[in-house]
C-alpha cells in the first residue's frame, strides 16, 4: 500500500510540475548518453524508454 501511495503522489507531482519531470528525464538521458547505451537505440526504443507518446515527422 506504501508503495501505491508514493507512486500515486509522485505522479500527481509529476503532472502539478511539469518541469520536475523535464528534468528527470533530461538527466536520465544524459546518463543514457554519457553511458553509451544510447548510440546502440533506436528511435522507437527512445520512445517507449521515455514514454514520449507524440511522434515526430523526423522519425
Amino acid at each position: 500500500m506504501i508503495k501505491y501511495l508514493t507512486k500515486f503522489l509522485q505522479k500527481a507531482y509529476e503532472f502539478i510540475h511539469p518541469v520536475y519531470t523535464q528534468n528527470k528525464k533530461l538527466a536520465e538521458f544524459d546518463k543514457l548518453k554519457k553511458s553509451g547505451r544510447l548510440e546502440g537505440m533506436c528511435a522507437s526504443e527512445v520512445h517507449k524508454l521515455f514514454r514520449i507518446t507524440r511522434i515526430s515527422p523526423e522519425f
